[in-house]
């Protein structure tokens, strides 16, 4: 806290009563307006309270845990202003980030460049046309690289109503992430669409496809969305057809996920494509707990083995 803040602070300490502007001005050597001006400061501090009769104020020391007690344990970075977005208060962490003392910055106006990211020009266009009824959020990136999200919301305090909030929150390792994931996405899918194996999802009751990979047209002539709306006992040759069913039977009930987990079935199939043809794939699958639903599903990958078959044969 600066030295006039504390000498004002000292001045109540020693009052029993509220006292004026006027009678803190004298009792503590400072200009009338740097007084008023340290104690709406105070106010949003929550170190004084205000008592208001017609146009007189007076002020006492407000022993309780101040606001910036609250926000100034925090990581993010905070700036409070006012509705004429003067800078009324940065919590610890915003000056430290800024390489700020108080005295530098409280009372400036928040224009463009006043404080790098918190002054962007997009968030100064949102703090201009603001509405105390909603709560903004951008994302922007800081000079040095770093990842903020910006949430400008407002503050109704008893003392100082109609302040803004402007809180910057490092979301860095969240992007970093999030950006990880999209290209472990983009990678598994370039894998599964260009590999000559066709991955399944099947639901081992209905025996119907939840998903089915690009491959499967080029190895039986049919569409995903096609070989998704045929069950798979009607897509084996008929001779096939029932013991499907009765495999898919009797390995769900066998199904228990705490120990089976990562057991392992291969089974050969000859499939009938969408031309009539037949084609002989051989399907290695396991049984597997689906996060969302907490039933279990088939997950399987399949090869065309319809040469080693008829050389076989």
């Amino acid at each position: 806290m600066d030295i006039q803040k504390q000498q004002i602070i000292e001045v109540l300490l020693k009052e029993k009563r509220p006292i004026s502007i006027s009678e803190i001005a004298k009792k503590s050597g400072m200009h009338r307006y740097a007084v008023a001006r340290n104690l709406d400061v105070l106010e949003i501090l929550g170190k004084v309270r205000k008592i208001q009769k017609g146009t007189a104020k007076k002020y006492f020391l407000f022993q309780s845990l101040p606001v910036s007690g609250l926000i100034d344990i925090s990581s993010d970075l905070i700036v409070i202003i006012n509705p004429i977005l003067e800078i009324q208060y940065l919590n610890n962490a915003a000056l430290r980030y800024f390489s700020l003392s108080p005295p530098q910055i409280i009372g400036k106006k928040l224009n463009l460049g006043t404080l790098p990211l918190i002054s962007h020009e997009d968030i100064l266009n949102e703090l201009e046309n603001y509405s105390f009824e909603k709560v903004t959020k951008k994302i922007l990136k800081s000079e040095q690289g770093r990842w903020f999200e910006i949430t400008i919301l407002g503050m109704y305090l008893l003392f100082s109503p109609n302040l803004i909030a402007v809180i910057a929150t490092d979301i860095s390792d969240k992007v970093a992430i999030e950006e990880q994931l999209k290209k472990s996405e983009r990678h598994f899918r370039l894998l599964v669409e260009t590999t000559r194996y066709t991955l399944t999802i099947l639901d081992p009751v209905t025996l119907m496809h939840r998903y089915v990979s690009p491959s499967v047209t080029p190895l039986l002539g049919y569409s995903p969305e096609e070989f998704n709306q045929i069950p798979f006992y009607q897509l084996v040759d008929p001779s096939q057809s029932e013991w499907v069913k009765q495999i898919a039977v009797i390995r769900l009930a066998e199904y228990k996920p705490e120990r089976e987990e990562g057991r392992f079935y291969t089974d050969e199939f000859q499939l009938i494509a969408k031309d009539g043809s037949r084609v002989w794939i051989e399907s290695t699958f396991r049984f597997i707990r689906n996060e969302d639903t907490g039933e279990p599903e088939i997950v399987g990958v399949s090869r065309d083995i319809t040469e080693k078959k008829a050389l076989e044969g």
